[in-house]
């Protein structure tokens, strides 16, 4: 009896077959968080808090961070050479989004330039007439690089039912050129984006037993006579929306 025993086990195993069928997916899910932090006149730092990743809506797979900062200001400048000469303004600002402890995650660095004709001194210091101008409205937008988060213990603090904060710093630098002599003064503000996109998936499979072609799902299943062969079929069908 007993080697009888080992002689069906030893059979169904070897007949054992899986059929694993992934089959088509649907693309997996993508929340959008978004925060900003008004114009201010840089330099300036500030926090910015954005919800979490909330766990019961699936299984987050990637989180992309980007930020994008946008300058605005005003340029005044006047030549004060004796000729004649193209004056070239420009103001940039850095915006870097930062862990709390300080850690850097990614930046954007909006630039802002203009270039006017200029005549020789007019005679006025008054930012304006023919050797000078005042600019107002210079715009300058960039819009970083994805930081992409990926592994579990980089997804960590994403996941919760609270918020991830973030440190933002932005600093301004001005300068003008074209002239030997020029007077110029600047005022710049500048104002941040932070948008978080969670890309996640829920995962689940259905499994389909058979034993010898009869469905085996619920007991007690086929009657097998003593001796005959044993073939298992396992039917795994992918019913989630994620590769697995």
């Amino acid at each position: 009896m007993k080697q009888r025993y080992y002689q069906l086990l030893a059979g169904a195993i070897a007949a054992l077959v899986l059929v694993l069928l992934t089959g088509s997916h649907a693309k997996a899910g993508e929340i959008v968080r978004t925060g900003a932090l008004p114009p201010q006149a840089a330099d300036w730092q500030g926090s910015l808090k954005l919800d979490q990743f909330d766990p019961s809506i699936g299984r987050l797979l990637r989180t992309d961070v980007v930020i994008s900062g946008q300058l605005e200001g005003t340029a005044r400048y006047e030549s004060l050479d004796s000729l004649a000469t193209d004056i070239t303004v420009q103001m940039m600002a850095d915006a870097k989004l930062l862990w709390p402890d300080g850690e850097p995650i990614v930046a954007a660095y909006p630039v802002a330039s203009r270039t006017q004709p200029t005549t020789e001194y007019d005679g006025k210091l008054d930012h304006a007439g023919t050797s000078g101008a005042t600019l107002v409205g210079v715009i300058g937008y960039d819009i970083s690089q994805a930081a992409t988060f990926i592994t579990n213990d980089e997804l960590q603090p994403f996941v919760g039912q609270g918020q991830v904060n973030f440190a933002i710093d932005v600093t301004g630098r001005s300068r003008a050129r074209g002239a030997g002599n020029i007077s110029a003064r600047f005022s710049l503000a500048a104002s941040t984006q932070v948008t978080l996109t969670y890309i996640y998936g829920n995962p689940a499979i259905d499994i389909e037993k058979s034993t010898n072609g009869a469905d085996a799902d619920l007991p007690p299943g086929p009657y097998i006579p003593m001796g005959d062969p044993v073939t298992w079929e396992y039917v795994v069908t992918n019913t989630g929306d994620m590769t697995l």
